[in-house]
């Protein structure tokens, strides 16, 4: 029984800090109809409280958050965690990247195309690159 019991208590202690898993995702995220970036920040800010450490958000977490958003057609959240985006990674495209989503979901590809622009401007994140911008871009220019 102690050998069971030590571990399965870590792993309780510290599973606020895992990322985003997919049970998470399906029993938590996936069934709210609103408020997905506001579940994020709320994570983020129970680490804090409980550890008293400040951690970035995982980019991985971003991208559970904006695959509910896409699943629920929530197209608006997008705008709330392009501003988380900007100030936990203020020199990436993921900011850029979120707000040209936002207008390409709700059809406004002018300025969607403006955000992927400004999108390659700035530094790559993950698996977001300055082709993939150039590229979005391009569709939309059709």
């Amino acid at each position: 029984m102690v050998l069971y019991a030590v571990p399965n208590a870590l792993y309780q202690f510290f599973s606020i800090f895992q990322p985003i898993s997919s049970t998470e995702y399906n029993e938590k995220i996936a069934v709210l109809t609103e408020g997905y970036v506001k579940y994020l920040t709320d994570k983020y800010a129970a680490i804090e409280k409980a550890m008293g450490t400040k951690m970035t958000i995982r980019i991985n977490d971003f991208k559970a958050i904006e695959a509910a958003i896409l699943k629920n057609k929530a197209y608006n959240e997008f705008d709330a965690l392009s501003d988380v985006a900007r100030k936990q990674y203020p020199r990436s495209m993921l900011a850029d990247y979120h707000l040209a989503q936002m207008y390409e979901k709700q059809g406004d590809y002018k300025r969607a195309i403006k955000a992927y622009m400004n999108a390659y401007q700035k530094q790559e994140i993950g698996n977001l690159t300055k082709d993939l911008m150039l590229e979005r871009a391009d569709e939309l220019k059709r």
